[in-house]
């Protein structure tokens, strides 16, 4: 099936495969993806790209891999489409607006997400930096809170030894 006939036939799961383009290809969280009106939408998106094997399940959770070469394609499909900035500008106001603080309790979900941020944040140069700003100041403050949080790791070892 081609990337047209999805968007034809399905807008919102062109949407999820088009967002999925601007993320890290391999660990892709549930949690991460863009919120729908209804949770069927995205059980449904989900498991067209499923069917189609552009996204494959790790074991039994709700972590995601896309296989390299439909994550190129489909960037190739945006770039012929005109549709590659828009798209990585929705892709980074998205991410901005889900990406956690750097508390302490949320470092497991700022791991997760850390990748896929450090890679629309390298993909979407061409925007201002007041539309990365947001994204920029979370990634920089939890790399700087898991710095400090290894440092205290090791420190604790340390002290143990």
């Amino acid at each position: 099936m081609s990337f047209d006939q999805i968007r034809k036939s399905d807008g919102a799961t062109a949407d999820l495969l088009a967002f999925l383009s601007c993320i890290e290809p391999k660990e892709i969280s549930q949690s991460i993806l863009p919120r729908f009106e209804l949770e069927e939408q995205i059980v449904y998106t989900i498991g067209t790209l499923y069917g189609y094997a552009f996204l494959t399940r790790r074991r039994n959770s709700e972590v995601f891999d896309m296989h390299s070469l439909v994550h190129l394609a489909t960037r190739i499909w945006l770039q012929r489409e005109g549709l590659i900035a828009t798209t990585e500008e929705k892709a980074t106001r998205h991410l901005a607006k889900v990406f956690p603080s750097n508390d302490y309790t949320n470092r497991h979900i700022w791991r997760e997400y850390l990748p896929h941020a450090s890679r629309v944040l390298q993909r979407s140069k061409e925007l201002n930096i007041a539309e990365r700003s947001d994204l920029l100041f979370w990634v920089g403050q939890c790399l700087r809170a898991d710095r400090r949080i290894k440092e205290a790791v090791r420190s604790l070892e340390e002290v143990d030894q």
